[in-house]
């Protein structure tokens, strides 16, 4: 794993978009895949620059933890420090996209019933999918505060 100092003898970090670039050539680290985060490699270990732009300020990422994008609906190399934030699994899955349904924790169940999820627990039956998102809404910022990730209605 790169550590704080072999990052900045590496690379400069640009303000503006949060880039990682190479000392020697200038060059931006990495590259991007599907429109995904930018990874690259760095002496031989593979490794994304949102991570290394934290390890690059902040040192090492304890534990457990992980890098989030706080505007995870913003471009994915937004790696600018102020847009990352270390988050367990749990919460960075709050900024997770789904395309399967309209909104975050809401199921259909039989004809004109909505049911809603938050953290594996059941939180209630609804009549509308609206009134289960709200459910959610509630439910998810008990559970994951600054993290909750919430129906837009």
């Amino acid at each position: 794993m790169a550590t704080q100092q072999l990052l900045q003898s590496l690379f400069n970090y640009d303000i503006t978009n949060g880039g990682l670039y190479w000392k020697n050539t200038g060059k931006r680290f990495g590259y991007t895949q599907d429109n995904l985060y930018r990874k690259g490699i760095v002496r031989g270990v593979g490794d994304r620059e949102h991570r290394l732009v934290w390890i690059f300020h902040n040192g090492t990422i304890p534990e457990g933890m992980q890098i989030d994008h706080i505007d995870a609906d913003g471009p994915k190399d937004d790696n600018r420090i102020e847009n990352l934030r270390l988050a367990t699994h749990a919460q960075n899955m709050q900024n997770a996209k789904t395309n399967i349904k309209k909104y975050k924790g809401v199921f259909p169940h039989g004809k004109n019933v909505f049911y809603t999820m938050c953290k594996n627990q059941y939180i209630g039956s609804f009549p509308t999918a609206e009134a289960a998102a709200l459910a959610y809404n509630v439910a998810a910022q008990v559970f994951f505060g600054k993290f909750a990730k919430l129906n837009k209605i």
